[in-house]
C-alpha cells in the first residue's frame, strides 16, 4: 500500500489546501472581480453574463428591472464572498449599482445606450 497510501496523503493535502483557501477568501470577504460580457432578456426577464477574472466559466445572473437598466456589456463587477454585496462599475470607475446602498448613477442607461423604462 506504499504507492496508493502516498497517492492519498498527496490528494488529501491539496484537498486540504483548497478547503483551506477557500475558507480563507470567504472569511476575508474577499472581493472577486468580473466583467459584464453580454446582456440580454429570455423569458424569465433581464439577464447579463459575467466573466469572473480568474476562472475559466461564465455565470448568467438575472436582475430585477430597477437594476437592469444601470448595467451595460463591458461594465466590471466587484462580488464579496462572505456579505454577497456586489457593486458595478463603469468604464472610468464610477460605481453605477451598488447592492447594498442601491446608488445608481441615472446617466448610465444614456451611456450604454438604452431609454430608462
Amino acid at each position: 500500500m506504499g504507492l496508493f497510501g502516498g497517492i492519498l496523503k498527496v490528494g488529501g493535502l491539496l484537498v486540504l489546501a483548497l478547503v483551506g483557501l477557500g475558507a480563507f477568501l470567504y472569511f476575508t470577504d474577499y472581493a472577486a472581480q468580473g466583467e459584464i460580457v453580454e446582456k440580454g432578456r429570455d423569458a424569465e426577464g433581464q439577464y447579463v453574463v459575467i466573466q469572473p477574472r480568474y476562472v475559466p466559466y461564465e455565470i448568467t445572473k438575472h436582475l430585477d428591472s430597477r437594476s437592469a437598466d444601470f448595467v451595460c456589456e463591458g461594465y466590471q463587477v466587484i462580488y464579496r464572498l462572505q456579505t454577497g454585496r456586489y457593486t458595478v462599475s463603469d468604464g472610468q470607475g464610477r460605481i453605477v449599482y451598488d447592492s447594498e446602498s442601491g446608488l445608481t448613477d441615472l446617466f448610465s442607461p444614456i451611456r450604454c445606450g438604452t431609454l430608462l423604462g
